[in-house]
């Protein structure tokens, strides 16, 4: 039950949550950026890191990671443009650790998204920096690898979970 608390508070901020236009706070690490926006009923701060086209200046995938004091857990939610095949999964790896097959949960107009709990030892070889990558198959059946900076992750991590802590009513 815990765990469907933190996936349905961290699903929640999407795709809402850097439209709303509410006062936000906002830190920068290396390559990530903390959010944070008050709102009802849903975490207040995320982290972020967006890979954009050079060329197109389009938004080619999205990275967040929410924090759950209640359940001391994290979310992820990654997009990823339409045209993915679905039935692979995501991959996703940070140095030496693999996790395969993450199910997409969902598709909108702007692309796929995977959305899942995040656990060690991922999290752990994310938190070490250097570099990760996702991993889709296209439509046409190739794998396509889009790479992460860890640059800043663990100094995000930990402002995501104070703010997230701090600003999270006290029941």
């Amino acid at each position: 039950m815990r765990h469907a608390v933190l996936l349905g508070l961290a699903l929640s901020f999407y795709p809402t949550f850097s439209a709303n236009a509410q006062e936000s706070t906002s830190y920068t690490y290396g390559d990530w950026k903390v959010t944070c926006v008050e709102r009802e009923n849903a975490l207040p701060c995320e982290m972020t890191q967006s890979l954009i086209d050079s060329t197109s200046g389009q938004t080619v995938t999205h990275f967040s990671l929410a924090y759950s004091p209640v359940d001391e857990a994290y979310a992820i939610q990654i997009s990823v443009p339409l045209g993915v095949k679905l039935e692979g999964g995501m991959v996703i790896k940070a140095g030496e650790t693999v996790v395969e097959g993450i199910r997409f949960s969902r598709c909108l107009p702007g692309g796929c998204l995977i959305e899942a709990k995040l656990e060690d030892p991922l999290l752990g070889a994310m938190s070490a920096g250097g570099e990760a990558a996702i991993a889709v198959v296209d439509a046409s059946g190739q794998a396509v690898s889009l790479p992460y900076s860890l640059n800043g992750f663990a100094d995000a991590k930990a402002q995501l979970v104070k703010e997230t802590t701090t600003r999270m009513p006290q029941n």
